[in-house]
């Protein structure tokens, strides 16, 4: 086994045939490929402006069999961030040995690490350390390779879990009695307006910065990289499920919701094939909440809950019956309880892991 560093046009190949095996045995993540090629290049914002990007391979008798994207922050005091292990399906016997090769590499960093830089994103793109699991947890990290590579190295472990609701009767009565109730004197809730979609995105930055940035591993995005992330996905926003909370005329929190884009994944065969389920609203039976979040000194009052349980509402409306969040870090007390209020139990959860130099 051999270690070099590869440029990306070496590399796209192995991550093609790794989302073609994806799915072909799991049936889904194929209309991700041109994000994740677009990771793997470096070519975004984010990645351009805070880091440089280097791809390590492993080589066996001159093929490339796995590559971990490793990105060195251009601040020089940050952690490295590490991306997700792209492991070529034919070559997983060789699993134990390439990430023995990565671990050496690893430990010989100057500076302490971070990884999968990806994972809450991240619909399938590890390859299981057990080749037979229950496909519908392959986005968990509980078993993946990447937690193969991480965990024995790690002086530290971030937990963060995703909640599922089921939006059985009762829990829709109990939804829309908090939903229909009027806002308290002074509030208002508005939708995303995606005709000023980059000023909304600027309000966006500005919640989620001021809300969040006490929370352990969070990092805070300019507004110029939060509006690259916001105008890529317009496709995916629905603006009633996307709603900001206003306090007289400031804007103090928002919940964003979509249709569960994994749903509009299965099955498709191509990008094409993914955006023309997007577009049909009536295709989805499950929702997710992206983010949610309140500017702290308006925490404890139940606004966040109002807003969270207006955009549950609109889904129930359209027919979706059942909600999954985005990962909640399990710290975060307040977001955990929200979400539980409408009966949300654990779906699967993923980890960060933290190296010391």
């Amino acid at each position: 086994m051999e270690f070099k560093t590869v440029e990306a046009a070496e590399a796209l190949p192995l991550l093609k045939k790794h989302f073609n095996w994806l799915t072909e045995k799991y049936n889904r993540a194929p209309g991700l490929l041109p994000i994740y090629q677009k990771l793997l290049k470096g070519d975004s914002l984010i990645l351009r402006r805070r880091f440089e990007q280097v791809l390590w391979g492993a080589w066996d008798g001159g093929v490339l069999v796995a590559v971990l994207p490793v990105l060195f922050s251009k601040a020089g005091f940050q952690p490295v961030r590490l991306g997700n292990l792209l492991l070529d399906p034919d070559y997983q016997h060789l699993g134990p040995e390439i990430l023995s090769l990565f671990q050496s590499k690893l430990k010989q960093l100057p500076m302490g690490w971070m990884g999968p830089l990806h994972g809450h994103f991240c619909l399938g793109i590890s390859i299981p350390e057990n080749p037979e699991p229950d496909s519908t947890f392959l986005t968990a990290h509980d078993w993946g390779w990447d937690r193969a590579l991480l965990k024995p190295l790690a002086s530290r472990t971030s937990t963060l879990v995703a909640l599922r609701t089921e939006l059985d009767t009762s829990t829709r009565q109990k939804v829309k009695q908090t939903a229909v109730a009027q806002c308290p004197a002074e509030y208002s809730i508005r939708p995303f307006c995606k005709w000023r979609a980059k000023r909304d995105a600027m309000i966006y930055n500005r919640l989620a910065n001021l809300s969040m940035h006490h929370h352990p591993d969070f990092d805070s995005l300019t507004p110029e990289e939060d509006w690259e992330l916001l105008k890529n996905s317009l496709l995916a926003i629905v603006p009633d499920y996307f709603l900001f909370l206003y306090h007289k005329d400031k804007p103090i929190g928002f919940c964003w919701g979509i249709p569960d884009y994994q749903e509009a994944l299965t099955g498709q065969r191509s990008t094409l094939g993914y955006l023309a389920q997007l577009l049909k609203k009536s295709r989805y039976h499950r929702g997710r909440i992206i983010y949610s979040c309140i500017l702290p000194e308006y925490q404890g009052q139940g606004l966040c809950k109002l807003i969270r349980h207006r955009v549950l509402n609109n889904m129930i409306r359209d027919g979706i019956e059942v909600v999954e969040s985005s990962y909640i870090h399990t710290e975060n007390e307040n977001s955990l309880s929200n979400a539980q209020s409408t009966g949300a139990q654990l779906s699967h959860r993923f980890h960060y892991f933290h190296g010391e130099a």
